[in-house]
């Protein structure tokens, strides 16, 4: 058996930077000897391959100087230090694209960066903000946030998709931008309920997603207690609700038509509170992520308020070809009335 520690530098670095597929692996590597840790520094690691999966992010002391990811494919866990924020109140975090933003409770400010390698940006973003959900959006050189005019409903979700933004809010309508989002009024509005996609009346949340080339809708039903169809609700460590189903539609924006689908195929979709909704390729056993199904974390933040625990008991992965709900973390770190658990996407640079 060949001795790791006597491949050549110049190997070492070959076969980091081409043939290794997740950052895990990528670090691993670094700590095998000093010949590999030279190999690797440096080098701005990034799957070409799609292979690295969501990290969790978990539930850490506000005053915490850290923070920890939980990895599906590895089922291990990973530190990463907190830029130094302009506020010492406490923080409420988001996530995009894989970059993650905190947002300071006192006084809004807004603070960007990489947890793997402490970067922080000001990118081009669109924010779903305050109470009302509504829309704006900041383009580098503007000192100030443009609030988009919407329709009067509250927005649950964007994607940008093809070149175009879309927005869809809590009555199932869709919203599309131009690319020119903040110069224009929005162009087409699609009332999913209209067609006869959504019911009218239905407790959950709607999202948007891109897979496969692919604009979906996805639904998620909420069961709270003490619903007259549920009268035996069983508690979920101490909550009042609880995720029962997933739906999936296909919109063609071509003729703005929305039809039902069974699966996402051998794609697996992410969803949750405080987190881009995006979706990743789960074909390949090693990756942690099972195909064909929904992961999500707990987004109920106005049942969760009134929970004991805080947010974080509604999580799970929903396997769309039997229709049933799985755990897929039962860990310490889980609850938070402030942010809980979130997902951090692999990095897009």
């Amino acid at each position: 058996m060949a001795n790791w520690s006597d491949i050549p530098q110049d190997i070492a670095r070959k076969i980091a930077t081409e043939h290794v597929e997740s950052l895990e692996d990528f670090e691993t590597l670094s700590e095998v000897s000093s010949k590999w840790r030279d190999a690797t520094k440096g080098v701005n690691f990034c799957p070409s391959k799609n292979t690295q999966h969501p990290w969790l992010m978990l539930v850490d002391p506000p005053t915490s100087s850290y923070h920890r990811l939980y990895s599906l494919s590895k089922r291990m866990f990973r530190k990463f230090d907190l830029p130094q924020l302009e506020d010492d109140d406490h923080h409420r975090f988001f996530s995009s694209k894989g970059w993650l933003i905190a947002v300071s409770r006192r006084n809004r400010n807004i603070t960007l960066f990489d947890p793997v390698s402490g970067k922080v940006i000001k990118p081009p973003i669109a924010m779903i903000f305050d109470i009302t959900q509504r829309l704006a959006i900041w383009k580098p050189g503007e000192h100030k946030w443009t609030v988009i005019p919407t329709t009067n409903n509250w927005i649950f979700d964007v994607c940008f998709f093809k070149g175009e933004l879309y927005a869809i809010d809590h009555l199932g309508k869709i919203i599309a931008f131009g690319v020119e989002v903040a110069k224009q009024p929005p162009g087409t509005v699609v009332d999913l309920i209209d067609q006869g996609v959504l019911l009218r009346q239905s407790t959950g949340q709607l999202y948007l997603v891109e897979a496969e080339s692919t604009l979906l809708v996805i639904h998620r039903y909420v069961h709270l207690a003490g619903d007259d169809d549920e009268p035996d609700y069983p508690k979920i460590d101490e909550a009042h609700y609880r995720t029962t189903k997933f739906e999936i539609y296909e919109l063609d924006v071509d003729n703005w038509k929305a039809k039902e689908v069974e699966g996402v195929g051998k794609r697996a979709i992410f969803v949750g509170l405080g987190s881009s909704t995006f979706s990743v390729d789960a074909s390949l056993d090693k990756c942690g992520c099972k195909a064909n199904c929904i992961y999500f974390t707990d987004d109920n933040i106005e049942a969760y308020c009134s929970s004991k625990l805080g947010g974080g008991s509604d999580m799970g992965v929903y396997r769309l070809d039997e229709k049933i709900i799985d755990r897929f973390y039962k860990g310490p770190s889980q609850f938070c009335f402030i942010t809980p658990p979130i997902w951090v996407e692999r990095p897009h640079y």
